[in-house]
C-alpha cells in the first residue's frame, strides 16, 4: 500500500491522465476523499483506494481505479445502455484493520481484484444484478461465498461518470452474499432479491451477518408507501390516499375475477362484501388491513404467473404491463398537454380521481393485459435490467 500523493501522475494502464483525473475526482466527490491506495501488482494495474470512516459515513469504502479503463464485452442487446466500463466499490465495518498483516483481513481487496480481472479473462462483463459464485466461503467464520452487484447506496449521480469520449464509467456496489441468497437470486428477479432484505440491502459487509430467510419470502408486488413518498418529496398538491389508487384498482379487478386465494377471501369476507357493495373504499382496506402492500401470496397459484408478467416493467412487451398502463390511463384522461404540466411533476397518475370511471378505465387495460398473457403465457420475457449470464 502506498500514499496516494506519491503516485500522482502515474496513470493506470489504458486510462489517459485526463480520464484518470475525472475518475479520481468522481470518487472523491461521491464516495469520499482518500489518501491510501493498495497498488495493483497484476498486468491490469487495478488499484484499490481506501476511504476511511467519517461522521456521516461510519464505515470504510474501498473503490477500484483502473477496471474501467478496459471496455468489457457487453452483449449486443445491452450496448445502447453504455455498460462497457465499470469500477467497483465495497463497504466494510469501521473496525476493519487495514494496517493488519493478517492475510484474511484483505479478503475484500482480493475480491475486488478478482472481479476487476474477470471481464478481461473471460471476455465477458459485469453489471447491475450480476452474481459471481466462488463456491467456498471467503473466511472460515463467515457464510459469504458469492457476490452480487448493485448500485451504490447514494444519489443517482454517483452511479456513473463521463469520460471525454462520452463513454460512461459505471460504479457498482459489491455485496457479499451467502449460498442460500445466491440460490434465491438465481431463481428470482433483482427486485425480489432486494425485497428479501426488506427493500434495503445490507450494504456494509459485516462478516458475521446472518443469511437472509429465503424459505419464508413473500414477494411484494407493489406498495403504497413508495408512491406516497413521491407525493411528499415532490410536494404534490394531492391527497396521500391517491398513492393507493392504482394498486387498489388492480386488487379490485383481481377480486372480481376470482384471482384471489381462497384463504384470503375467507379471512376478509366481510371487508370484501363491503368493498363490492361500495360501503368500503378499497384503498382504505389496502392501507389499513394489508399495510399498503400488494403481495404475491394473496393470489391464486394459477394467477401468479400473470401477476409476475403484467405487474412489472419488461423490455419485450413494453406496451403490455401495468405500470405503463397506469401512466397511459393518466395520459388518456388528462390529455398530453395537461399530463406533462409542471403541476404534476411527472406523476400525473397520482392526480386521477378514484371513481367508477377510473375503475372502468383501469379494468380495460388490465383485461387487455390478461388476454395477451393467456395467448403468450409460455413466452419467457426478459427483465428491464441485465441479469447474470
Amino acid at each position: 500500500m502506498k500514499n496516494k500523493k506519491s503516485e500522482k501522475g502515474n496513470s493506470l494502464k489504458n486510462y489517459t491522465e485526463e480520464e484518470l483525473k475525472i475518475v479520481e475526482e468522481h470518487i472523491e466527490k461521491y464516495f469520499g476523499e482518500y489518501d491510501s491506495v493498495f497498488r495493483g501488482r497484476d498486468s491490469s494495474r487495478v488499484d484499490v483506494c481506501i476511504i476511511k470512516p467519517s461522521v456521516s459515513r461510519n464505515y470504510y469504502t474501498l473503490v477500484t481505479i483502473g477496471m474501467g479503463s478496459f471496455k468489457m464485452n457487453v452483449p449486443e442487446k445491452f450496448r445502447q445502455y453504455d455498460f462497457e466500463r465499470a469500477e467497483l466499490a465495497i463497504f466494510l465495518p469501521p473496525d476493519w484493520d487495514y494496517d493488519s498483516d493478517e492475510k484474511d483481513n484483505f479478503w475484500a481487496v482480493t475480491i475486488l481484484r478478482l472481479l476487476s480481472q474477470l471481464p478481461e479473462r473471460k471476455n465477458s462483463w459485469l453489471g447491475f444484478g450480476h452474481t459471481v459464485n466462488y463456491g467456498d466461503p471467503f473466511l472460515k467464520d463467515s457464510e459469504f461465498s458469492a457476490v452480487a452487484l448493485f448500485n451504490p447506496p447514494y444519489d443517482k449521480e454517483c452511479q456513473k461518470c463521463t469520460l471525454p469520449d462520452n463513454t460512461s464509467v459505471n460504479f457498482y456496489q459489491v455485496l457479499p452474499i451467502c449460498k442460500n441468497e445466491l440460490e434465491f437470486k438465481s431463481k428470482h428477479s433483482t427486485e425480489e432479491f432486494i425485497q428479501l432484505f426488506g427493500g434495503k440491502l445490507p450494504f456494509v459487509a459485516e462478516t458475521d451477518r446472518e443469511a437472509a430467510d429465503t424459505e419464508n419470502f413473500v414477494r411484494i408486488i407493489d406498495n403504497v408507501e413508495k408512491h406516497r413518498r413521491k407525493i411528499e418529496e415532490k410536494e404534490l398538491d394531492v391527497s396521500e390516499i391517491n398513492a393507493a389508487s392504482h394498486i387498489a384498482a388492480f386488487l379490485l379487478w383481481s377480486i372480481e375475477n376470482n384471482l384471489i386465494d381462497e384463504e384470503f377471501t375467507d379471512y376478509f369476507s366481510e371487508e370484501i362484501a363491503d368493498i363490492k357493495s361500495g360501503n368500503l373504499d378499497i384503498r382504505k382496506f389496502l392501507i389499513n388491513s394489508l399495510d399498503g402492500e400488494l403481495t404475491e401470496d394473496i393470489f391464486t397459484e394459477e394467477s401468479r404467473d400473470f401477476i409476475s408478467f403484467y405487474y412489472n416493467f419488461h423490455s419485450e412487451f413494453e406496451k403490455i404491463n401495468y405500470p405503463a398502463d397506469v401512466d397511459r390511463s393518466a395520459m388518456e384522461y388528462f390529455g398530453e398537454e395537461k399530463y406533462e404540466c409542471d403541476e404534476f411533476k411527472d406523476e400525473a397518475y397520482l392526480f386521477m380521481p378514484f371513481d367508477d370511471e377510473y375503475i372502468k378505465r383501469m379494468n380495460k387495460y388490465i383485461e387487455k393485459g390478461f388476454e395477451f398473457h393467456k395467448s403468450f403465457k409460455k413466452f419467457k420475457y426478459l427483465r428491464n435490467t441485465p441479469d447474470e449470464e
